[in-house]
């Protein structure tokens, strides 16, 4: 049990971080093109359904309505939610590489939902970190996940 007040709210932007920094470190400077439209992997004229499919993932459109309706029918996850806004941002994605090459500036829209990602995986992290059932105290992170002081 952490003693210092530090709750796992406090402790994952520093694990989030350090796991940055082990990335950085096997992968190098990390440039990847989004999707692909735009280094011609994909066809530029790919539809938003057919990039899900792609990926293996559903369409954003189909994992909003599972999503929904687990959650009406009180047996959403947090599975159902990353999975709907990892959706979410392959969708953006694709919309953001397409307006890319027809030499326009994209909105904000992927940066958005990329937020939306890792906002919905740190507060998955938190509840962990703060769960009796990891077996872990509240507040703490569990073990393998360094945090950097």
């Amino acid at each position: 049990m952490r003693t210092d007040g530090m709750d796992a709210t406090m402790e994952m932007p520093s694990a989030v971080a350090g796991e940055r920094r082990r990335q950085d470190e096997k992968w190098g400077a990390s440039i990847y093109p989004n999707t692909g439209t735009n280094s011609g992997l994909i066809n530029r004229a790919c539809s938003l359904h057919r990039m899900a499919l792609f990926y293996e993932i559903p369409s954003a459109s189909r994992v909003k309505y599972l999503c929904d309706n687990a959650a009406r029918e009180g047996r959403c996850t947090w599975a159902h939610i990353l999975v709907e806004e990892v959706a979410g941002v392959i969708e953006a994605a694709t919309l953001h590489d397409k307006v890319l090459s027809q030499g326009l500036q994209p909105g904000a829209e992927l940066l958005t939902e990329l937020i939306q990602v890792a906002a919905v995986a740190v507060r998955w992290a938190e509840t962990l970190a703060d769960s009796a059932v990891t077996g872990v105290g509240a507040g703490e992170v569990p073990a393998g996940i360094e945090v950097a002081r």
